[in-house]
């Protein structure tokens, strides 16, 4: 299967390369591999969406959240950052997004997490409970304990450790008068998902329908996860392509 020619999207990548956009609901900005990325004519032809398109895309969510949601999306940096045990409490406080944590209404966090420059995963996180459940297009162990790949294991043990250290530091515990146990933060790996194909890196574009549907409560089954797949990717194109803005190349003052 291919993805479908957009005549001209494919005609500005081959004569108007040095061209740059943004959207209405983000001031990044992309360039061509953007697009490339998304129609799969990237280097090799794998079409893996990287951190500017995850990033877009929960903008995006964010930007048209309905006030009363009971959820928050954040940016894939959020996980790099605690990883590297930051505290970036601008996520959770309301400066970045305009929805702090610690209101009432919120009780899920989303964020992208990315095993580096290999696969995409969505991570649930229930303030309340504690638990991170992990959305992966490729399937994941019932038990997490017995998951014995090394990323995997040092990113739940940082983030058992270090994430109740940042929700304390937003004032996100006090406030919702959560007292976490040693144990607080445990993990689960969702069962029964779409498994994607072999053919494209399609792990990006399911983090993004993992996303989407989650937070429209849609169910999240696909009959045929590669068609399914093929198809989001070019509505999501054909999406950004529709609502993209020329600007200056903010790399010349």
């Amino acid at each position: 299967m291919r993805v479908n020619a957009f005549r001209d999207i494919n005609l500005v990548l081959r004569t108007e390369k040095d061209l740059y956009y943004s959207f209405p609901w983000a001031d990044n900005v992309v360039d061509c591999t953007f697009w490339s990325a998304l129609l799969c004519k990237d280097g090799n032809r794998r079409g893996w969406l990287s951190d500017a398109h995850i990033e877009l895309w929960v903008l995006y969510m964010m930007y048209y959240r309905p006030d009363n949601a009971n959820w928050v999306a954040v940016s894939p940096f959020f996980n790099t950052m605690l990883l590297k045990r930051q505290m970036p409490l601008y996520y959770a406080d309301g400066i970045t997004y305009g929805v702090p944590w610690f209101s009432q209404s919120v009780h899920k966090v989303y964020f992208p997490v990315n095993e580096t420059e290999v696969h995409w995963v969505l991570a649930e996180l229930d303030i309340c409970s504690g638990v991170i459940t992990l959305y992966d297009s490729l399937g994941g162990p019932r038990n997490p304990d017995e998951d014995g790949r090394p990323w995997w294991e040092n990113w739940r043990n940082v983030l058992a450790e270090h994430l109740p250290l940042y929700l304390y530091e937003s004032e996100v515990l006090q406030r919702k008068n959560i007292d976490p146990s040693s144990d607080y933060i445990t993990f689960r790996w969702a069962q029964n998902l779409p498994i994607q194909g072999p053919t494209y890196g399609d792990c990006g574009v399911w983090l993004c329908i993992f996303l989407y549907r989650l937070t429209h409560e849609l169910s999240l089954d696909a009959s045929d996860p590669v068609e399914v797949a093929l198809a989001y990717r070019e509505q999501l194109t054909a999406f950004y392509w529709k609502y993209k803005m020329i600007v200056p190349n903010p790399n010349v003052m």
